[in-house]
């Protein structure tokens, strides 16, 4: 189980890292357009589900795990978001639109987005596994 857990870390990293690299930043100045925002979310959700997946049927259901993975991707892009904002500003001195790199900003939203979202994943694994 463990190997397993490593190799969905190994995986969300590295579908992260390249997708840092290939997507506009939303942190840019103008921001990205409308259907970029659905890519994001579907993309952070399927990486929660992507976690979910060696959970079998007693635990949960397919419909849990969509479910979970939508909801946890919700909070994690909004918590991410505003932490992302935050940095950003702290570094940049409020002019991060114009000054900051898009891989790096990048980099620290879908980090800090999934690093909430997965861990919101984790504690609802463990509540799961206490019943």
């Amino acid at each position: 189980m463990k190997n397993i857990l490593k190799f969905r870390l190994l995986l969300v990293s590295l579908l992260l890292f390249i997708w840092s690299f290939i997507v506009e930043s939303p942190f840019q100045k103008g921001g990205i357009d409308s259907v970029m925002h659905y890519i994001i979310f579907f993309l952070t959700a399927l990486i929660g589900y992507i976690f979910l997946i060696p959970y079998s049927y007693p635990k949960f259901i397919l419909a849990e795990k969509i479910l979970y993975s939508v909801i946890t991707s919700c909070i994690g892009l909004i918590s991410g978001g505003l932490l992302t904002g935050s940095i950003l500003d702290f570094f940049y001195n409020g002019d991060y639109e114009l000054k900051s790199d898009p891989v790096i900003s990048n980099l620290i939203f879908y980090f800090s987005t999934n690093i909430f979202g997965l861990g919101l994943l984790s504690v609802i694994i463990k509540l799961k596994n206490r019943t």
